[in-house]
């Protein structure tokens, strides 16, 4: 009867400690699973903080080609008014440069005809002054 009790025991420990062997193993599982989803999770949280990064990186370089876009835009435009303002100066001084050339042929002429109308009256006086030489003789 001892040993019965004894076998009986000796089952009922192996039971025990199968129990604590499969409760131990399930334990083991549900602790990797539980690693395997904070893996993931940390994974998931890297793999979205990339994500942010890329898209605040790209944001930003668009920021930046928008600017220098835009400051483009504004040296093409004070290029254009610089080209402008002296295209102007240059119409201007050229209608300068025509007035005074008009008015420097208008002196000239003016001059000529001084010149013409002097030798006119120098010739008739001259003659003037031959006709009277001549009727003196």
């Amino acid at each position: 009867k001892r040993d019965e009790e004894w076998e009986v025991r000796a089952r009922q420990i192996e039971t025990e400690e199968q129990t604590l062997h499969h409760l131990k193993v399930e334990q083991a599982k549900r602790d990797k699973e539980k690693r395997q989803m904070q893996d993931k999770m940390l994974d998931n949280e890297e793999l979205m903080r990339v994500k942010r990064e890329a898209k605040q990186a790209y944001e930003e370089e668009e920021r930046a080609r928008a600017r220098e876009s835009e400051q483009n835009t504004i040296k093409d435009m004070e290029k254009k008014e610089f080209d402008a303002e002296v295209k102007k100066r240059l119409q201007a001084d050229k209608y300068i440069d025509n007035r005074e050339l008009e008015r420097v042929k208008r002196e000239a002429k003016r001059d000529e005809e001084w010149e013409v109308r002097a030798r006119q009256v120098e010739s008739e006086e001259q003659t003037v002054h031959h006709l009277k030489v001549e009727e003196e003789k």
